[in-house]
């Protein structure tokens, strides 16, 4: 084949793939033009509702389902949150709840004590003793496990007012004492530990004796207690503020067994703790309000003298 015959079929391919591409952008030309006289089309019978409102309706329902879809989950993410937060409220809720029930209880677990002594102190006094103890909520953290050994530890130290020795109840009755104190977590020895012994009198005529931890958190000991003594079964055991570290008044047990040697100097006598050793979470230290019954005395009798 001759040059002349190879650059006139060149020539000619050139030629037709221009008129393609010419005639594709025809073609699209063409159909811009017909979307926009369609869309000027679609634009008119949406403005008159008659004639468009059948289409949009059968379009509403092909639609709703993948709608539906795309939604749901999104949907549900919105439901999920407000339900997370519905019980971060609730749990708030709760907790204000229990620390405000703790704090009301321990107020009022005082009144068997007051109550026997109420006509006495009346007649001392001239009116009824004001308990004015201030109380704070801790929460136990952890518990001892070690035989005979009745320790737990709290969530809060010296940095919020813990100090050694300071009682500590629950929501029934005394739990125990502070032995060790750090800025952010304190000891407490429970009255149920062996080594523990609380000085406390039994509230129905007020004699006195001393409770001893057995090891077991279901179960107290009175000490020395002579046979001529008078305790009974039911009688209720209240500090007797003996001591000077435990205010007086507070339950601290219920005698559930009395066991009288006629051969013993001593009876031997079983008591249940009115508080819940191995239950309660929460506990409330509480700090004794200090009263100076002596300075007020050593007043009296001075202005008498005067």
């Amino acid at each position: 084949m001759s040059k002349a015959e190879i650059s006139y079929q060149q020539a000619r391919k050139g030629r037709h793939i221009k008129q393609l591409f010419t005639a594709r952008h025809s073609s699209t030309g063409l159909r811009l033009v017909g979307l926009l006289l369609l869309s000027v089309l679609l634009m008119v019978a949406d403005h008159r509702q008659e004639y468009i409102q059948p289409v949009r309706n059968a379009l509403a329902w092909v639609i709703w389902p993948i709608q539906y879809v795309v939604d749901k989950p999104f949907q549900l993410t919105l439901d999920a949150i407000d339900r997370l937060r519905s019980r971060q409220n609730i749990l708030r809720e709760n907790e204000q709840f229990r620390a405000k029930q703790s704090i009301l209880e321990f107020q009022l677990q005082r009144l068997a004590a007051l109550e026997s002594e109420n006509l006495r102190l009346r007649t001392l006094l001239g009116s009824a003793p004001e308990t004015g103890d201030e109380a704070k909520v801790a929460e136990i953290i952890h518990v001892h496990t070690r035989p005979f050994s009745q320790e737990v530890i709290l969530n809060k130290g010296s940095n919020a007012g813990v100090y050694d020795g300071q009682p500590v109840v629950d929501a029934n009755g005394i739990i125990g004492q502070v032995v060790e104190v750090t800025p952010n977590t304190s000891v407490v020895l429970l009255i149920s530990d062996i080594t523990h012994a609380l000085p406390v009198q039994n509230n129905r005529d007020n004699t006195r004796a001393i409770a001893v931890g057995t090891g077991s958190a279901h179960e107290l000991e009175l000490n020395y207690v002579p046979n001529s003594a008078n305790f009974a079964v039911g009688d209720l055991l209240v500090t007797s503020g003996l001591g000077d570290r435990f205010p007086s008044g507070y339950p601290v047990g219920v005698i559930t067994e009395i066991d009288t040697n006629p051969g013993a100097a001593f009876m031997r006598i079983k008591v249940k703790p009115s508080a819940q050793l191995d239950k309660v979470r929460e506990v409330l230290l509480i700090s004794p309000k200090e009263t100076q019954p002596e300075l007020e005395l050593e007043l009296e009798l001075e202005s008498e003298m005067e």
